[in-house]
């Protein structure tokens, strides 16, 4: 992800350049090791993106009105970055409609956003059911060694009307195939926002790392950029 104020024109000479000293390379340097020929390529991409003028490698990320994450707690800065108003108008609003007719008591934007990091903190565990999270056993390392209990911010029935209600999006499907067209909606929603109150920095991480879902067909060959 780039930052502001690079010439439209460097992505060309990126992929230009890029591809002059790829096709240019001796074969020697494309040994066996695929862990090798990627290292080198990357430090051969470096020295060259540090060469083209106008790419700002230096410029540090920033938020809107000077903000800064520094003493923030994780739910400050999530509220930050998150569309708010996407969030109350278009998900909240929809799930509670759907809940109140099948006679549940509407979403809040408290319980919504408790909802969320349930979600967010079960994401990170492995080998252990949903109604694990709720149980009553008193914990044990070794016999109920499942590390969080979310019976005192939502209850498991709660959580479970939630899920089956839940919608991310108040558009139509498309005419044609597109198997995530309900997440497409929130997805701009957010990409907008950042935009909005975030300036990232030349350096793009890709986190390999997959969430842990508890359901193989939630989130399929999504990996988090930061």
């Amino acid at each position: 992800m780039w930052g502001t104020g690079m010439r439209t024109s460097t992505l060309f000479e990126i992929k230009a350049w890029l591809w002059m000293m790829t096709t240019s390379l001796p074969q020697r340097i494309f040994p066996k090791n695929k862990a090798r020929s990627c290292a080198y390529l990357m430090a051969k991409a470096g020295v060259l993106m540090d060469s083209i003028p106008g790419l700002p490698v230096d410029l540090p990320a920033s938020f809107q009105h000077g903000w800064s994450p520094k003493k923030k707690s994780l739910m400050d800065v999530f509220m930050k970055m998150a569309p708010n108003d996407f969030f109350k108008e278009i998900i909240i609003k929809k799930n509670s409609e759907a809940l109140v007719g099948n006679r549940m008591m509407a979403l809040g934007e408290g319980e919504f956003l408790c909802y969320i990091w349930i979600w967010l903190l079960m994401s990170t565990c492995l080998g252990w059911a949903q109604n694990d999270f709720w149980s009553s056993s008193t914990f044990d390392e070794r016999k109920n060694p499942c590390p969080y209990k979310f019976t005192p911010y939502m209850s498991k029935w709660q959580f479970k009307a939630i899920t089956q209600e839940l919608h991310l999006t108040d558009a139509n499907p498309p005419q044609y195939c597109d198997c995530f067209w309900e997440v497409r909606q929130m997805m701009k929603q957010w990409n907008d926002h950042n935009a909005k109150v975030f300036t990232p920095s030349c350096v793009l991480c890709i986190n390999e790392s997959m969430s842990l879902w508890h359901s193989m067909f939630m989130c399929p060959g999504w990996v988090f950029c930061s």
